[in-house]
């Protein structure tokens, strides 16, 4: 697991999203072990809320249920696919994001692409697939899978528009006063794991006193 904080950070420099996938290139089963794991350890977010997960692999869905999933396109050649629910309650989106983003990370490390999915994918059908309860969201769901050597058109389409294979800059995220004030703090390295993200772009300014 992503527990070795240097490793952690370089495969978050390293995840990007992937919507075309070698369907000749399932997912092992060493691979699937280690992500139910991952998920089974992250069932719990940081402001206390429960989420569950699925890996759905459609080899194993009927062919007439398989005909009601889809991504609209967006994504090719995926068999397995990552699906994560949510209570409709405070801070669940946030908790099951928090949950979610890990299981990607660690599909990132064993050598496996994603793409986060909230819009373009049939959320009834999927939601069928995980046995959503009244009370649960299904806010999310990521392709996971080896990249095909092509892309897609829509893939194409995003990246000439600039709307994938980009990354906003850590210290956009908080001012520079702020993000400086923040990692001058003495505390445990996982405590500061978070504001090292601000580290990434240039040297960050000293804080004067007053400033926020």
């Amino acid at each position: 697991m992503l527990t070795v904080l240097d490793n952690a950070m370089e495969t978050i420099r390293l995840r990007q999203s992937v919507r075309t996938y070698d369907p000749a290139r399932p997912v092992g089963e060493t691979e699937r072990a280690r992500l139910a794991a991952c998920m089974a350890e992250n069932r719990v977010g940081p402001l206390g809320n429960t989420v569950r997960f699925k890996l759905l692999d459609l080899r194993e869905v009927s062919r007439e249920e398989l005909r009601q999933l889809g991504t609209y396109g967006v994504i090719r050649g995926a068999s397995l696919y990552l699906l994560g629910a949510a209570p409709d309650r405070k801070g669940a989106l946030e908790d099951l994001g928090f949950c979610m983003e890990r299981v990607v990370l660690e599909a990132t490390a064993l050598g496996l692409w994603s793409c986060w999915l909230a819009g373009t994918f049939r959320r009834a059908s999927f939601a069928r697939q995980m046995g959503l309860a009244e009370d649960e969201l299904l806010p999310a769901i990521s392709p996971l899978g080896y990249a095909a050597p092509g892309q897609n058109f829509i893939e194409k389409l995003l990246q000439r528009g600039g709307a994938a294979g980009s990354t906003n800059p850590g210290m956009s995220f908080f001012s520079p006063q702020t993000a400086a004030r923040l990692l001058a703090r003495k505390k445990p390295a996982a405590t500061r794991m978070p504001w090292r993200r601000c580290a990434w772009g240039p040297p960050l300014p000293t804080a004067s006193p007053g400033e926020s």
